[in-house]
């Protein structure tokens, strides 16, 4: 196994690789290449110009661009100017973009110049705050410049200014310093910021480094939006082990990504198991074997068995991980390496922990650990968690605890909303998420064990349940089919009412051709109620 330094802060590795290995391959878009030498260049000229524009110690600078050289430029230059990096996707709303900056309290921006006008749109909305210096890492045109000036930005630099900066000042980071803070939906409508610490993430990344072996000679794969904590797991496994990351940048690469992981020679894969539906039905799963890739890491939403089955059919040399976590629990926490034979009637287990995390499934009528196989809340402990949520100390104290009654050793605790048992062997499956709860005739209902039960049914892709309460409350199963299986709607529920209870069994079943999305690549179920409601309409 390679022996990697212990990095302490997320932009270390790039430092220290470009001391011993300067052209060494960092980062890959096409036939660009960014040697270790000049990504740490760039991060201390990134670095450097911020500090002159007023950004400090802790300072918050978002991060405008899509996935590349530039973008993992921009968020090594912010880290090395001692501040903290804040995700913004390009196709968010610009109501969307104007708001987390605001919430942010953001200090500069970062972009390029393609997406200047996306970024003066969100600020010319009215009663949001201003940056005060938009760094633009390829050089503005007079039109960028304009529009920004337009929405009284102060301080516009572009590369001309990158190259005349001095090396950065020196800063006092600590590993407790928050790294990025990352907006994720929200209850209350607006977005809530997950503060994570360096001490957080490179927990997980090394923990990552570590159990897959990572190596100078790997090529990983960064599939993931930068809005998606996941991309973290991507570029820093990579830049840790002094191996080589690859963003997809080209719509159908990341759509359909068959091709890019075999011309590409990707060695560690990571996306949302939805990737294998959308492989599957283009044919790049069954036209041969990627005969680079040595690990398949699916995560961010449920890896059904049927998924599972057709990657380990079409690609059994590569071996398959399942990867469980919150973005309050910086990425993962818990990993499951799917081996053959599979049960098609036994959901994949979410796996055991990864190092420095420790779940506990709590029983919170009891006040106490659950039995094995029992459903219970999954609790999170460790080093990898979240300090809390951005300026929102009530959403923080509600869902992270001081300790859990008997458990105080652990100390503070996440109650991540969802739903799970371990069994005998110690692996946890996932039950769903406790605010799918919903009640019909008096009974409790969770809305992901009526998920896992459509999804153990043969020919089943995948399904989300939903809940419609239009006169009479019913429940409604959606669901995809494997390439080539029947449909047989009488017979999905049959299969429901020998496993459920009478009144969770749904009212009907409905085929689609693929679920919606939203933006991060999961199954939406408010989109599919959406959809299935204007379609009976």
């Amino acid at each position: 196994m390679p022996s990697h330094p212990p990095f302490d802060l997320l932009q270390d590795a790039a430092l220290h690789y470009a001391r011993i290995w300067p052209i060494h391959v960092a980062v890959e878009v096409g036939e660009r290449r960014m040697g270790y030498g000049d990504l740490a260049g760039q991060m201390d000229r990134i670095a450097s110009r911020l500090q002159a524009g007023g950004v400090g110690h802790n300072d918050r600078v978002a991060v405008l661009a899509d996935n590349g050289i530039e973008a993992c430029q921009a968020i090594h230059g912010i880290l090395r100017a001692g501040a903290v990096f804040v995700p913004l996707n390009p196709d968010y709303p610009p109501q969307r973009i104007a708001g987390i900056i605001d919430q942010a309290e953001v200090a500069a921006v970062v972009t390029t110049a393609d997406l200047v006008p996306r970024l003066a749109e969100a600020l010319a909305l009215p009663g949001g705050s201003r940056p005060r210096v938009v760094l633009v890492l390829d050089q503005p045109g007079e039109g960028a410049r304009a529009a920004l000036a337009a929405v009284a930005v102060p301080e516009v630099a572009g590369y001309d200014d990158l190259a005349v900066t001095g090396p950065p000042a020196p800063v006092p980071a600590c590993a407790a310093d928050l790294a990025y803070i990352l907006f994720t939906s929200g209850t209350t409508g607006a977005p809530k910021g997950v503060m994570i610490s360096h001490r957080a993430a490179c927990a997980t990344i090394r923990w990552g480094v570590d159990y897959f072996a990572i190596g100078p000679e790997d090529r990983l794969s960064n599939h993931f939006r930068m809005s998606f904590d996941a991309s973290v797991f991507d570029i820093f496994c990579a830049l840790f082990a002094g191996a080589t990351v690859l963003p997809l940048v080209r719509g159908g690469d990341c759509a359909f990504p068959g091709e890019f992981i075999r011309k590409r020679g990707v060695t560690l894969w990571f996306s949302v198991p939805s990737v294998i539906d959308l492989m599957m039905r283009s044919r790049q799963l069954a036209s041969g074997p990627f005969p680079r890739l040595r690990a398949a890491l699916f995560g961010g939403e449920p890896l059904t068995p049927a998924m599972a089955a057709a990657w380990r059919q079409h690609q059994p040399h590569v071996p398959l991980y399942n990867l469980y976590g919150p973005t309050e629990a910086a990425i993962a926490c818990t990993v499951h390496p799917v081996h053959s034979p599979l049960d098609p009637a036994e959901p994949i287990s979410i796996g055991t922990e990864t190092a420095g995390a420790r779940i506990v499934v709590w029983q919170p009528e009891r006040q106490e650990p659950a039995a094995i196989g029992e459903l219970g809340r999954l609790m999170i402990c460790g080093v990898q968690l979240a300090d809390g949520y951005w300026r929102r100390p009530d959403l923080t104290e509600e869902v992270f605890l001081p300790a859990l009654p008997g458990l105080e050793g652990e100390g503070r605790v996440y109650d991540t909303g969802d739903l799970g048992w371990r069994d005998a062997a110690g692996c946890i499956h996932f039950g769903g998420r406790a605010d799918s709860q919903v009640k019909i005739m008096g009974f409790r209902i969770e809305l992901g064990e009526i998920e896992v039960t459509l999804n153990r049914y043969p020919g089943v892709w995948e399904s989300v349940v939903v809940y419609r309460d239009e006169g009479t409350p019913e429940i409604i199963g959606i669901l995809t089919l494997e390439p080539g299986a029947d449909f047989d709607g009488d017979a999905v529920l049959d299969h429901c009412a020998r496993t459920l209870p009478v009144y969770m069994v749904p009212r009907q079943v409905i085929r689609v051709e693929a679920l919606p999305r939203n933006i991060n690549g999961k199954a939406d179920r408010r989109a599919a109620l959406a959809m299935i409601t204007a379609g009976d309409a």
